[in-house]
Formats: structure tokens, sequence, C-alpha cells
């Protein structure tokens, strides 16, 4: 949509990732038939390195102002109790050696 601009800015996205783990909720989220999302993994666009270079057009530079991923990051970092966020590929491996633990996905949120 837009040219690539809208991918991600949908309430069934960022409901699935908002949904608080009460009644109220999950009767909601029902309703509306959207699922819950348990993990959000999003690497965000290389905008520092983009305007870096010193051939960087200023139209370069808008399109790696990333929204949708900031936008998904912060979202699961606010509900970070029941969505673990993993921003930074050097947790990967971590987190699928099963390193799910409050103090963890604690962390992880930190870092988004």
């Amino acid at each position: 949509m837009l040219g690539g601009r809208v991918k991600t800015l949908h309430p069934a996205v960022h409901g699935g990732i908002l949904a608080r783990d009460t009644e109220q909720d999950r009767r909601e989220m029902e309703a509306n038939n959207f699922k819950f999302v348990d993990v959000v993994v999003c690497n965000l666009y290389p905008f520092r390195a983009t305007i870096a270079k010193p051939n960087c057009t200023e139209e370069a530079a808008i399109e790696n102002i990333d929204i949708g991923g900031v936008t998904l990051l912060r979202a699961a970092a606010k509900n970070h109790a029941r969505v673990t966020v993993l921003c930074d590929p050097a947790d990967y491996q971590h987190f699928l050696d099963k390193e799910t633990s409050v103090i963890w996905t604690s962390k992880y949120a930190l870092q988004a």
C-alpha cells in the first residue's frame, strides 16, 4: 500500500501485540477475529548508515525513516509482560535457547 509505506499499521497486527492477558481483551480479540502475537522480531531500516553516505539524497533518507518497525517494537515493549520483543540479531540465539524468563523479556524490551 502506498508504494510500500504502509505494511504493518493495522489493528489486527497491533491488537495482537498490545492485547493483555485479560478476559476483556480476549473477548475483544475473539470478536474481531484477531490472533494474539507472542513474539515480535524487527530490525529497523539502516537510517544512520543511509544518511552517512556522501551521495545520500533527501529521498533516500526519507524512505529510510522506519515508521512501522518502530511502532511494532514500541507496542511489543509496552506489552513485554506477554510479548517477547527482539530487535538485536545478537539476541536471536539466546532467545531460541529458551531464554524467555521475565528478566530476559524485560531486557529485550529495554533494548527496543
